[in-house]
């Protein structure tokens, strides 16, 4: 069994829709190359900060999962 990863070395910011949309960009990119798993930084939705928005990272978390779900990441 062969399995193809995808690393996404992206920059995080404090606006989670921001890094959301990078997120998205880096899943798209990963099932354009014919990843299976993309490998993304800790902290790349909330932007590497204790004070966020816990709601809209459970709603960026939800788009993530169905975006690589859907592409087969």
């Amino acid at each position: 069994m062969q399995l193809r990863l995808a690393l996404a070395q992206i920059p995080e910011t404090k606006d989670i829709a921001v890094n959301l949309q990078t997120v998205l960009q880096a899943i798209d990119y990963a099932a354009g190359e014919g990843a299976q798993l993309l490998l993304t930084p800790e902290g790349c939705l909330s932007g590497y900060t204790h004070r966020f928005d816990a709601t809209a990272l459970d709603a960026a978390l939800v788009q993530v999962e169905e975006a690589a779900r859907s592409r087969g990441v």
